[in-house]
């Protein structure tokens, strides 16, 4: 078969004679290359490449007439291809031009030419036709042509019919619903130019939505007949923690139906739209406790997931001469969790049993005739793997005491009163107690530590590395700071907790201290790692930020993380302009609340808590606890001369309520500046 075609090539005029030798397809588009442009005719009968292999050529033979109607001869040997793709085939080759110049000399020019060939077969009949009936309906539509073997869309339905919803196409006017609107298809027919007839369907239908309602992913909606019954959408929701049990009508609502149900007339109202929420049960799992070279016998525990829980008590007897110092999650790692730590989130996996190991250090019983004497021993004398319990037989005073164990790690010291209160005071200005890396320093019952009422350091700074726990019984107070604050030396009233510090309080008490900010704690950091304080119990209370402009009277955090789980924030005041009486979160901070209750606290702005963090993470993520408004009674509302008694929001802080599925936050909803009590239970406002 041969198609002729016209065009131009640098203003010459062209005869072209195509013979295809192409298993008898027929060259249907043709694009050329004439005058430094691609001219492409992409008519609609241009359809997918039937089988074509680079063996196969087009033969040309080429004539035609100059610009002044000279005539020309131009020789194309033969094209062969060079690429096959899914639409088209290119073939190319070099033809010469040959010509009489002026003197009547032949002048012989080269030209490369690419010809991009758009095929069928020479029936034209690679597709076939759909078309689209009413079927009880109104309007009109297109037919739509589709290709054998291609994917492709139906057309989006038109059609209209009073009184019912359009829920599909069947290929028989009484049949059942076979294709949804605009799906994508393949081969409705494999035969060449068959025509397929497409049957609107319509029904009195709702629509189920599916809520994940915690969890994450993404489920489709389902259509669903009037008084036609029809299985539910299986769940594809995932919740890490937590295990699917069933679809509710409200969020909170017990279940109504199970995985995949067969359901009918969850509405019988036509266009309605009905919510169904994933219903979760938390996953448990129970912990079990390994002696790790102790003896005697102690019971599992058993946790649920995000439901904060203390570890049980150690009752294993330690080895000769070792004390327990907590929990490690090997047999020869460092410590995770203290006695009875309260914790959560163990583990994801339903009914995994999760083993903590006892952590045992030599334990020596420091020497020394006082205190001073016991502090100078065990700076000489502290060993690797140590527990070195210093104890207090009576109210002393000391100077700085900064330890620096050089070559000796994983040192703990716990400070344990004898009798009685023992208060340990300061007798000239500076830190009580500073340390840092693998050293913790426990505060036990009957401990006090006593400030100064002129001091120029916070009482205690704990560096990289550094692990400090108070636990009941233990008291910081009396600490009025009065000296500077820098990002490489962070100041505080009672405890700093500078970069890669950490600070758990499971009780005792932090009262009375005072600084420019952060009058009990400071969170205080000059970039990663961050400060951590984690308060599952005690309180901090009478707690003061004296500077103005900033604040912080209870917990100031800078750059920091501060969870609180239990325990009492309360009656700590920001003077002047500060903000933030109970808590001020500042500078790329976060501030995670899950339990405990913050009241009777007062600043200029966010008497309770104020918000001035530009972390992308949430300023404040509240799980549960209490922050008391100024609709309380006096001594336990927090109040402010400006704005916010229980919450201050400032530079666009994210404070959200919800719950933490594993590491992913999931929000329940926003919080804003109030002066009203925010009381928060497992995620949800009360």
């Amino acid at each position: 078969m041969k198609i002729i075609y016209y065009f131009t090539i640098i203003g010459i005029i062209i005869l072209i004679g195509c013979d295809n030798h192409s298993d008898g397809n027929t060259i249907v588009n043709v694009p050329l290359w004439a005058q430094g442009t691609w001219y492409t005719d992409m008519s609609s009968s241009a359809i997918k490449v039937a089988e074509i292999t680079s063996s196969q050529y087009i033969a040309f033979q080429v004539t035609g007439y100059d610009n002044l109607y000279n005539p020309i001869v131009a020789e194309l040997l033969r094209m062969d291809c060079t690429s096959v793709t899914n639409d088209m085939v290119v073939f190319a080759r070099d033809y010469q031009v040959k010509k009489l110049d002026s003197s009547n000399q032949i002048s012989v020019g080269s030209q490369g030419i690419w010809i991009t060939i758009y095929k069928k077969n020479n029936n034209g009949s690679q597709s076939y036709n759909i078309i689209y009936n009413a079927n009880g309906g109104s309007g009109t539509m297109a037919n739509s042509t589709h290709i054998i073997n291609e994917a492709k869309n139906l057309n989006a339905n038109s059609f209209t019919r009073n009184g019912y919803n359009f829920i599909g196409w069947s290929t028989s006017a009484t049949g059942s619903v076979e294709y949804l609107n605009e799906q994508r298809v393949t081969n409705l027919s494999t035969t060449a130019g068959a025509t397929v007839t497409l049957y609107a369907k319509w029904g009195q239908s709702y629509t189920v939505i599916y809520n994940a309602n915690g969890g994450s992913g993404i489920m489709e909606n389902s259509i669903h007949l009037i008084d036609e019954t029809k299985k539910l959408n299986t769940n594809t929701f995932t919740r890490t923690g937590y295990n699917f049990i069933g679809w509710a009508f409200s969020a909170t609502g017990l279940v109504e139906y199970s995985n995949e149900q067969s359901v009918s007339n969850l509405s019988t109202t036509s266009g309605a739209t009905v919510t169904l929420y994933s219903i979760w049960n938390p996953i448990s799992y129970k912990i079990t406790y390994n002696a790790n070279g102790g003896s005697g016998i102690m019971v599992d525990s058993t946790h649920i997931y995000d439901e904060a829980k203390p570890l049980n008590n150690n009752t294993f007897i330690n080895p000769t001469d070792s004390t327990f110092i907590g929990w490690a999650t090997s047999s020869t790692g460092n410590i995770v969790y203290t006695d009875n730590q309260i914790v959560n989130n163990l583990t994801d996996i339903d009914g995994l049993n999760v083993t903590l190991y006892a952590v045992w250090y030599f334990t020596y019983i420091v020497p020394g005739s006082n205190l001073a004497a016991k502090l100078t021993w065990l700076q000489n004398n502290a060993l690797n793997n140590s527990n070195n319990i210093v104890e207090v037989n009576n109210n002393e005073s000391i100077n700085s005491c900064v330890f620096n164990f050089s070559g000796i790690n994983n040192i703990t010291i716990t400070l344990v009163g004898i009798g009685a209160e023992r208060i340990i005071s300061l007798s000239s200005n500076g830190y009580m107690f500073a340390f840092g890396s693998t050293i913790t320093l426990i505060l036990e019952n009957n401990i006090t530590l006593l400030g100064r009422n002129n001091n120029t350091d916070p009482l205690i700074r704990i560096y990289y590395g550094g692990t400090l726990i108070m636990n009941s019984g233990s008291q910081l107070t009396g600490n009025i700071n009065t000296g500077s604050s820098t990002s490489s030396s962070p100041g505080g009233g009672g405890v700093v907790v500078y970069s890669g510090g950490t600070f758990i309080m499971n009780g005792g008490s932090i009262t009375d201290n005072s600084f420019y900010s952060g009058g009990g704690v400071s969170i205080g950091s000059a970039g990663a790692p961050e400060g951590i304080f984690t308060m599952n119990d005690g309180e901090i209370s009478g707690n003061f930020a004296t500077g103005g402009g900033l604040g912080g009277g209870g917990v100031y955090v800078n750059n920091g993380i501060f969870t609180m789980n239990g325990g009492k924030i309360f009656e700590n005041t920001s003077t002047g302009t500060g903000n933030g009486g109970g808590v001020y979160v500042w500078y790329f901070s976060r501030f995670i609340m899950n339990g405990g209750e913050i009241f009777g606290n007062s600043a200029r702005n966010g008497g309770g808590i104020y918000l001035n963090s530009t972390t992308s993470l949430g300023a404040l993520r509240l799980c549960g606890g209490i922050i008391y408004g100024s609709d309380e009674a006096v001594g336990v509302r927090n109040t402010v001369s400006d704005s916010g008694a229980a919450l201050f929001k400032s530079n666009n802080n994210t404070a959200q309520y919800g719950i933490f599925n594993g590491s992913i936050w999931n929000s329940n909803g926003d919080l804003q500046t109030t002066n009203n009590t925010i009381s928060v239970l497992n995620g949800s406002l009360q």
